[in-house]
């Protein structure tokens, strides 16, 4: 009879990367999966990276690569893990080995594609149909992603785990005005400027509407939200280098958040607005009702006249914000970062010597 798997090796790729959604997902669960007492944890960190605190507060042993990059993914792992199983939360793990749980976060490169550049789609599907059908299992953060990424990759949705965002900034931050902050009621816009976040049009809709944007962007976008900002004139606010706790003070103080994305393969803003008490106004594309729930009023992407009217019933009808609040709360609480640990936890269970 074999044995469940004892000793699991996690790609630290992520530790030396700009720290966005896909490291947030990583850390988060990661850090919490880390805790289970039933696996042996050795945790392979690229060059240059830092280690994290819960790698020596939880015994996980660290093995410090030589090198970074496509190198340490496509060379350095399958040597330092060969025989063994590991776990990745992101990227391209090495595409020829078995024994690994991968994660593919959304089809967004393939359905989007004129958003990244050639090369880059090129690597990710060759990397991704590959891996859909040599790795042990996929995880991914949406049944929406999953059934997508089961269409283009053509495989079966049953090589998938759903393994859902969450998110704890109530829990892990203090509450800090950001010091650029307007002194009037702002609409709240966090993302990116690529084609498929659909930010450039809504923004300026609602700055021509009269009220006031904050735009809050990836890291290393400013500059290009800055650029564009210029041409919505002083209602649109840009933001840059906030803190978590300066993030969680705009969503706490905000009119509501306006999330118009075309495709998503979560989206995680719009649970981290419904977590802090902020109302939604949302997309109703892609993942996005999956992740809302009852507690978003939702718009066409394409359609910005269905923005505005949704932001005046926010605005105009009594009871509807305090609505959007209690039913965002309690949708958010079917989100749990340990939860999501406890998939991953179950999924190792199975795995076998």
């Amino acid at each position: 009879m074999t044995k469940s798997v004892r000793q699991v090796h996690i790609n630290g790729r992520w530790l030396g990367q700009p720290f966005t959604g896909v490291q947030r997902y990583s850390e988060e669960v990661a850090s919490r999966l880390v805790e289970s007492e039933e696996f042996d944890f050795v945790l392979h960190v690229p060059k240059g990276a830092s280690v994290p605190a819960w790698a020596a507060s939880n015994g996980v042993r660290v093995q410090h690569a030589p090198v970074t990059g496509v190198v340490y993914e496509q060379l350095y792992l399958p040597l330092a893990t060969l025989g063994k199983f590991m776990l990745s939360f992101g990227g391209i793990p090495p595409v020829f080995k078995r024994r690994q749980v991968v994660t593919f976060h959304d089809a967004t490169p393939f359905r989007f594609s004129r958003t990244f550049r050639f090369l880059f789609v090129a690597y990710y599907f060759i990397g991704f149909l590959i891996l859909s059908r040599t790795a042990y299992r996929i995880m991914t953060v949406s049944e929406f992603s999953r059934d997508e990424l089961a269409e283009v990759l053509r495989v079966s949705t049953s090589r998938f785990l759903v393994v859902p965002c969450s998110s704890d900034l109530a829990q892990k931050t203090v509450s800090q005005r950001p010091e650029m902050t307007s002194q009037d009621p702002t609409y709240l816009v966090v993302g990116t400027l690529a084609r498929h976040k659909n930010l450039e049009a809504p923004i300026e809709a609602l700055a021509a509407s009269g009220r006031h944007v904050t735009v809050v962007g990836a890291s290393g976008l400013a500059s290009v939200f800055a650029g564009a900002a210029a041409s919505f004139g002083p209602s649109v606010t840009v933001t840059k280098g906030l803190t978590d706790g300066e993030l969680r003070w705009l969503y706490e103080n905000a009119q509501a958040l306006v999330f118009p994305s075309f495709y998503e393969g979560f989206g995680l803003p719009v649970l981290e607005a419904q977590t802090l008490g902020c109302p939604v106004i949302t997309s109703d594309a892609a993942s996005i009702p999956e992740v809302a729930g009852d507690g978003a009023l939702y718009f066409n992407p394409s359609d910005l006249d269905e923005l505005l009217r949704q932001v005046e019933l926010l605005e105009h009808t009594p009871g509807e914000r305090v609505r959007l609040v209690e039913q965002g709360r309690i949708n958010a609480e079917r989100f749990d970062w340990q939860k999501s640990a406890d998939l991953v936890v179950e999924l190792l269970r199975g795995v076998r010597c």
